[in-house]
Protein backbone atom coordinates (compact mmCIF):
# COMPACT_ATOMS: atom_id res chain seq x y z
CA UNK A 1 0.00 0.00 0.00
CA UNK A 2 1.40 3.61 -0.98
CA UNK A 3 1.81 5.89 1.97
CA UNK A 4 0.09 9.13 2.19
CA UNK A 5 2.51 11.15 1.15
CA UNK A 6 3.76 8.85 -1.59
CA UNK A 7 0.30 9.20 -3.51
CA UNK A 8 0.94 13.41 -2.76
CA UNK A 9 4.14 13.07 -4.79
CA UNK A 10 2.63 11.02 -7.33
CA UNK A 11 -0.02 13.60 -7.64
CA UNK A 12 2.31 16.42 -7.43
CA UNK A 13 4.95 15.28 -10.21
CA UNK A 14 2.97 16.28 -13.35
CA UNK A 15 1.94 19.73 -12.09
CA UNK A 16 5.62 20.17 -11.95
CA UNK A 17 6.43 18.55 -15.36
CA UNK A 18 4.05 20.83 -17.17
CA UNK A 19 5.93 23.81 -19.61
CA UNK A 20 7.62 26.89 -17.76
CA UNK A 21 5.75 30.15 -17.62
CA UNK A 22 5.54 32.47 -20.83
CA UNK A 23 3.77 36.03 -21.67
CA UNK A 24 1.38 33.95 -23.11
CA UNK A 25 0.52 31.93 -19.98
CA UNK A 26 -3.09 33.17 -18.23
CA UNK A 27 -2.76 35.76 -15.93
CA UNK A 28 -4.84 33.32 -13.46
CA UNK A 29 -1.67 30.62 -13.47
CA UNK A 30 1.13 32.91 -13.50
CA UNK A 31 2.35 31.47 -10.11
CA UNK A 32 5.71 31.96 -8.43
CA UNK A 33 6.56 28.43 -7.63
CA UNK A 34 9.18 27.63 -5.37
CA UNK A 35 10.52 23.67 -4.88
CA UNK A 36 12.86 23.34 -1.98
CA UNK A 37 14.06 20.00 -0.15
CA UNK A 38 15.40 20.01 3.10
CA UNK A 39 18.45 18.06 2.86
CA UNK A 40 20.15 15.93 0.12
CA UNK A 41 20.12 12.10 -0.29
CA UNK A 42 23.17 10.04 -0.26
CA UNK A 43 22.45 6.50 -2.35
CA UNK A 44 23.67 3.88 0.37
CA UNK A 45 22.63 0.60 -1.50
CA UNK A 46 24.47 -2.53 -3.32
CA UNK A 47 27.54 -1.60 -0.79
CA UNK A 48 27.94 1.91 -1.20
CA UNK A 49 28.40 2.15 2.18
CA UNK A 50 29.49 -0.16 5.07
CA UNK A 51 27.38 -0.58 8.43
CA UNK A 52 28.83 0.31 11.86
CA UNK A 53 27.56 -1.57 14.55
CA UNK A 54 28.27 0.88 17.78
CA UNK A 55 26.13 -1.30 20.43
CA UNK A 56 29.29 -3.63 21.28
CA UNK A 57 31.30 -0.42 21.99
CA UNK A 58 29.18 0.92 24.47
CA UNK A 59 28.77 -0.64 28.06
CA UNK A 60 25.13 -0.72 29.39
CA UNK A 61 25.92 0.67 32.73
CA UNK A 62 27.16 3.92 31.39
CA UNK A 63 24.62 5.01 29.24
CA UNK A 64 21.30 5.96 29.61
CA UNK A 65 20.48 6.93 26.50
CA UNK A 66 21.08 6.33 22.27
CA UNK A 67 18.97 7.99 19.10
CA UNK A 68 19.27 8.52 15.70
CA UNK A 69 21.46 6.28 13.24
CA UNK A 70 23.03 6.48 9.59
CA UNK A 71 25.14 9.63 9.71
CA UNK A 72 25.34 10.19 12.77
CA UNK A 73 24.11 9.40 16.51
CA UNK A 74 23.43 11.21 19.46
CA UNK A 75 24.81 9.62 22.35
CA UNK A 76 23.73 10.60 26.39
CA UNK A 77 26.27 8.93 28.86
CA UNK A 78 25.43 8.28 32.69
CA UNK A 79 26.67 11.23 35.00
CA UNK A 80 30.10 11.09 35.62
CA UNK A 81 30.73 8.64 32.26
CA UNK A 82 31.34 10.69 29.57
CA UNK A 83 34.76 10.62 29.21
CA UNK A 84 34.89 6.66 29.55
CA UNK A 85 31.91 6.36 26.82
CA UNK A 86 33.90 8.86 24.49
CA UNK A 87 36.89 6.51 24.75
CA UNK A 88 35.15 3.35 24.44
CA UNK A 89 33.56 4.34 20.97
CA UNK A 90 37.03 5.73 19.52
CA UNK A 91 38.76 2.20 20.56
CA UNK A 92 36.28 0.08 19.53
CA UNK A 93 37.29 -2.40 16.79
CA UNK A 94 36.30 -1.62 13.09
CA UNK A 95 34.20 1.23 14.79
CA UNK A 96 36.64 4.17 16.55
CA UNK A 97 38.84 4.40 13.76
CA UNK A 98 35.44 5.22 11.28
CA UNK A 99 34.06 8.12 13.15
CA UNK A 100 34.76 11.32 15.04
CA UNK A 101 33.45 11.52 18.43
CA UNK A 102 32.79 14.88 20.59
CA UNK A 103 31.31 16.26 22.99
CA UNK A 104 28.65 18.35 22.09
CA UNK A 105 30.14 21.48 23.37
CA UNK A 106 33.27 20.33 20.98
CA UNK A 107 31.47 19.64 17.32
CA UNK A 108 33.04 21.67 14.53
CA UNK A 109 30.94 24.94 14.14
CA UNK A 110 30.87 24.39 10.11
CA UNK A 111 28.15 21.93 11.17
CA UNK A 112 26.01 24.07 13.16
CA UNK A 113 25.22 21.22 15.24
CA UNK A 114 26.12 22.55 19.11
CA UNK A 115 23.37 24.51 20.23
CA UNK A 116 20.22 23.01 20.36
CA UNK A 117 18.82 21.86 23.88
CA UNK A 118 17.39 18.07 22.65
CA UNK A 119 21.42 17.25 21.06
CA UNK A 120 22.99 15.06 23.69
CA UNK A 121 26.50 15.27 25.43
CA UNK A 122 28.29 13.00 23.00
CA UNK A 123 27.74 13.35 19.05
CA UNK A 124 29.30 10.74 17.01
CA UNK A 125 29.57 11.14 13.29
CA UNK A 126 30.44 8.68 10.54
CA UNK A 127 33.35 9.47 8.42
CA UNK A 128 32.51 9.02 4.48
CA UNK A 129 31.57 5.88 3.10
CA UNK A 130 29.69 4.53 6.83
CA UNK A 131 27.18 4.59 8.19
CA UNK A 132 25.92 3.98 11.92
CA UNK A 133 23.48 1.06 12.28
CA UNK A 134 20.06 1.79 14.17
CA UNK A 135 21.35 0.50 17.77
CA UNK A 136 18.73 -2.14 19.26
CA UNK A 137 19.34 -1.80 22.92
CA UNK A 138 17.37 -1.46 25.77
CA UNK A 139 18.70 2.24 26.16
CA UNK A 140 17.99 3.24 22.68
CA UNK A 141 14.97 4.86 21.09
CA UNK A 142 13.84 2.42 18.67
CA UNK A 143 14.69 2.89 15.15
CA UNK A 144 13.72 0.48 12.07
CA UNK A 145 16.23 -2.04 11.15
CA UNK A 146 15.48 -2.55 7.67
CA UNK A 147 17.63 -1.80 4.28
CA UNK A 148 17.68 1.66 3.14
CA UNK A 149 18.87 2.72 -0.60
CA UNK A 150 19.31 6.27 0.73
CA UNK A 151 19.98 7.79 3.63
CA UNK A 152 20.71 11.67 4.52
CA UNK A 153 22.35 13.42 7.83
CA UNK A 154 26.27 12.61 6.56
CA UNK A 155 29.10 15.31 7.12
CA UNK A 156 29.11 17.86 4.12
CA UNK A 157 31.62 19.97 5.65
CA UNK A 158 34.97 20.71 3.37
CA UNK A 159 33.24 19.25 0.71
CA UNK A 160 32.38 15.85 1.56
CA UNK A 161 29.41 13.62 0.77
CA UNK A 162 27.85 16.30 -2.20
CA UNK A 163 24.84 14.31 -2.24
CA UNK A 164 23.92 16.15 1.16
CA UNK A 165 23.29 19.63 -0.95
CA UNK A 166 19.15 20.17 -1.10
CA UNK A 167 17.18 20.98 -4.10
CA UNK A 168 15.89 24.62 -5.04
CA UNK A 169 13.97 25.60 -7.73
CA UNK A 170 12.00 28.06 -8.71
CA UNK A 171 9.12 28.71 -11.67
CA UNK A 172 7.17 32.00 -11.93
CA UNK A 173 6.47 35.38 -13.93
CA UNK A 174 9.13 36.42 -11.38
CA UNK A 175 11.84 34.13 -11.75
CA UNK A 176 14.51 34.55 -14.51
CA UNK A 177 13.92 31.46 -16.80
CA UNK A 178 17.60 29.21 -16.93
CA UNK A 179 19.26 30.98 -13.87
CA UNK A 180 21.74 28.86 -12.28
CA UNK A 181 22.07 30.47 -8.86
CA UNK A 182 25.50 30.18 -6.63
CA UNK A 183 25.93 28.74 -3.19
CA UNK A 184 22.53 29.27 -1.64
CA UNK A 185 22.52 28.04 1.86
CA UNK A 186 19.04 26.77 3.55
CA UNK A 187 18.57 30.16 5.16
CA UNK A 188 17.93 32.31 2.87
CA UNK A 189 15.13 30.34 1.29
CA UNK A 190 13.48 32.69 3.68
CA UNK A 191 14.25 36.02 1.66
CA UNK A 192 13.34 34.23 -1.30
CA UNK A 193 9.80 33.52 -0.65
CA UNK A 194 9.34 36.57 0.81
CA UNK A 195 10.39 38.93 -2.02
CA UNK A 196 8.19 36.30 -4.31
CA UNK A 197 4.92 37.01 -2.67
CA UNK A 198 6.32 40.93 -1.87
CA UNK A 199 6.42 40.69 1.76
CA UNK A 200 9.11 42.20 3.86
CA UNK A 201 11.44 39.53 5.72
CA UNK A 202 11.70 39.61 9.30
CA UNK A 203 15.26 40.12 11.11
CA UNK A 204 16.86 36.37 9.95
CA UNK A 205 20.47 34.77 9.08
CA UNK A 206 19.55 34.85 5.48
CA UNK A 207 21.46 37.14 2.57
CA UNK A 208 19.09 38.25 0.66
CA UNK A 209 22.16 38.84 -1.85
CA UNK A 210 22.46 34.95 -2.29
CA UNK A 211 19.11 33.98 -4.10
CA UNK A 212 18.66 37.83 -6.13
CA UNK A 213 20.07 36.30 -9.38
CA UNK A 214 17.27 33.94 -9.19
CA UNK A 215 14.79 37.31 -10.18
CA UNK A 216 13.83 38.81 -13.08
CA UNK A 217 15.23 42.43 -13.41
CA UNK A 218 12.79 45.02 -12.10
CA UNK A 219 10.98 42.82 -9.86
CA UNK A 220 9.69 45.06 -6.62
CA UNK A 221 11.16 44.24 -3.19
CA UNK A 222 7.57 44.54 -1.73
CA UNK A 223 3.95 45.91 -3.53
CA UNK A 224 1.81 48.31 -2.54
CA UNK A 225 -0.78 45.78 -1.99
CA UNK A 226 1.07 44.33 0.74
CA UNK A 227 1.78 47.66 2.37
CA UNK A 228 -1.76 48.79 2.57
CA UNK A 229 -2.42 45.19 4.43
CA UNK A 230 -3.83 43.25 1.38
CA UNK A 231 -2.46 40.33 -0.26
CA UNK A 232 -2.29 39.59 -4.02
CA UNK A 233 -3.76 36.87 -5.53
CA UNK A 234 -0.89 35.81 -6.75
CA UNK A 235 0.76 35.91 -3.26
CA UNK A 236 -2.12 33.83 -1.78
CA UNK A 237 -1.80 31.00 -4.83
CA UNK A 238 1.56 30.76 -4.22
CA UNK A 239 1.07 30.10 -0.30
CA UNK A 240 -1.59 27.63 -1.26
CA UNK A 241 1.01 25.65 -3.84
CA UNK A 242 3.43 25.66 -1.51
CA UNK A 243 1.31 24.18 1.47
CA UNK A 244 -0.06 21.20 -1.00
CA UNK A 245 3.10 19.93 -1.94
CA UNK A 246 4.30 19.75 2.07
Amino acid sequence: MLHFRSLQVLETEPALGQQPYTAQTPKAFQVNVVLVSDHGMAWTGQGKVRELDVVPCLEESQVEKVVEYGGYINVQPRAGHAMEVMESLRRCPTVGENVNVFLKKDVPEPLHYKAHRLILEIVVIAKEGYMIRPPQTAYSVPESAGSYEGNHGLDNTNGRNPDMRAVLYAVGPYFAPGVRAGVVEQVDVYNLLCRSVQLQCHANNGTLAHVEAFFRPGVPLQSNAISRGGIPLAALMAIVSALLLL
